[in-house]
């Protein structure tokens, strides 16, 4: 959290936080997986500027010869592994969060301007021109193109999440940091360690107070910690919630299984 945004190795970071729960993971090992990557990809686009290219070669790479994809059981089933950068890479099943990482990480390496984005309980990307023009990368699907009109619909975004910048906005590094670290609250949380998750959750709302999503698992986390206190404590509890559901409220938060893409999912699990 420390590091300015041009020092931030987006690949690194997420295997340093994963470490918390596979203590033995090396991750100067896998950073080299992510260069060797990296190398291919760059033996194809070589020197060339061109967004087209360099985005046809990543998705050439990952999706075609490597063929990382979506791992639509284990959401079904609720595990929290395929979230993590090193499982990815072991086993070339991802989701949502994984998948974006190491497109990102490999674009970083290669100096590729593609910045993450967010959406209800999502992440995609999008390569940024030097204009402010851009293009959506879709990582859970082989790196197809969707506009932001496609995006809104599918989520269910309303008006006001758009326009407070709580979805769709362009993130840099470091807020992105919040998506990593509110992955390893969500596991504290599941493993009972609710005190670890907020600690979690608070820092990464620092890195970006406008993000719906970990407003959610703020409030949701103090709620919890509410039942199992008592007196002036269950009370403080109670405040905190009350105030991270009103400020995701206001900044236009959706949950996931209220969104269109959730009944397509949905569809897709009982298939």
């Amino acid at each position: 959290m420390a590091l300015p945004e041009n020092e931030l190795d987006v690949g690194r970071v997420a295997l340093n936080l994963a470490r918390e729960f596979y203590p033995d993971l090396n991750v100067s090992a896998y950073s080299k997986q992510i260069d060797r990557l990296a190398g291919r990809v760059h033996k194809i686009v070589g020197d060339s500027q061109d967004p087209d290219k360099r985005i046809d070669a990543l998705n050439a790479v990952l999706f075609q010869q490597e063929r990382f994809d979506y791992d639509l059981p284990a959401l079904a089933d609720g595990r929290h592994e395929p979230g993590f950068l090193n499982h990815l890479l072991d086993t070339k099943q991802g989701n949502c969060l994984s998948l974006p990482v190491l497109y990102m990480a490999i674009a970083q390496r290669l100096g590729y301007p593609i910045y993450p984005v967010s959406a209800p309980s999502h992440s995609f990307l999008r390569y940024v021109q030097p204009d402010s023009s851009y293009c959506n990368i879709e990582a859970t699907s082989n790196g197809d193109s969707y506009g932001d009109d496609v995006y809104a619909e599918s989520f269910s975004l309303t008006e006001k999440s758009l326009k407070t910048g709580g979805y769709l906005r362009t993130l840099s590094y470091r807020e992105f940091l919040a998506c990593l670290l509110q992955k390893n609250a969500n596991v504290y949380a599941k493993k009972g360690q609710t005190e670890k998750a907020v600690f979690y959750l608070e820092k990464a709302l620092s890195l970006d107070p406008l993000a719906p999503d970990v407003l959610y698992n703020l409030a949701n986390d103090h709620s919890a910690l509410s039942v199992f206190s008592k007196g002036l404590e269950a009370k403080l509890h109670l405040e905190k919630y009350n105030g991270y559901h009103k400020r995701m409220k206001e900044l236009g938060f959706v949950a996931l299984t209220e969104t269109a893409v959730w009944k397509t999912m949905r569809e897709k699990l009982r298939s």
